[in-house]
């Protein structure tokens, strides 16, 4: 989720819920209502997500399958999407020296792409999309350099917690 994502679905919370007109201690008590109901939800989806684990694309992948155990619902659902993603892209090596290798990695039809460097003794990957360091979620580029380099399992430091 965007910060302008969650900046508009606050917004449209608050349009639905306050009238213009408010006094001071009504909105303070609205407010509270809203806080309460949208903390009761976010704990009803948590309790759902962490009771059923959702059906992995494909099947007894180690990848999709750590993921679906660990992530919650939609966190899941935006790896699948990006897992997806990194069938329609190619990937180049553009130098490999020990332990560092770079690579390009960019859709089969352009020009444009992204920079990802693989450290293959602990598995770190970085990407010049920046995906992971915005929203905690790997990226296709960098899902793509996993899988043309054999490393079929999330490493542990792109799990982050709650």
């Amino acid at each position: 989720m965007h910060s302008t994502q969650r900046s508009e679905g606050m917004n449209n919370v608050f349009k639905k819920t306050f009238r213009r007109k408010l006094g001071l201690s009504e909105l303070l008590v609205e407010c509270e209502n809203v806080i309460v109901t949208l903390r009761s939800n976010e704990k009803d989806t948590d309790f759902q997500s962490r009771r059923k684990i959702p059906v992995c694309y494909i099947p007894n992948l180690p990848m999709l399958k750590t993921a679906a155990e660990t992530y919650m619902r939609r966190m899941y659902s935006d790896f699948e999407e990006e897992f997806k993603k990194q069938f329609t892209l190619s990937c180049e090596l553009l130098e490999g020296n020990g332990t560092n290798s770079t690579f390009f990695v960019k859709y089969m039809q352009s020009e444009r792409g992204a920079t990802v460097v693989l450290n293959k003794e602990d598995s770190t990957i970085t990407c010049s999309c920046r995906m992971f360091e915005c929203i905690g979620l790997l990226c296709k580029h960098a899902l793509r350099v996993y899988n043309m380099n054999g490393v079929y399992n999330l490493p542990s430091q792109y799990i982050l917690p709650r």
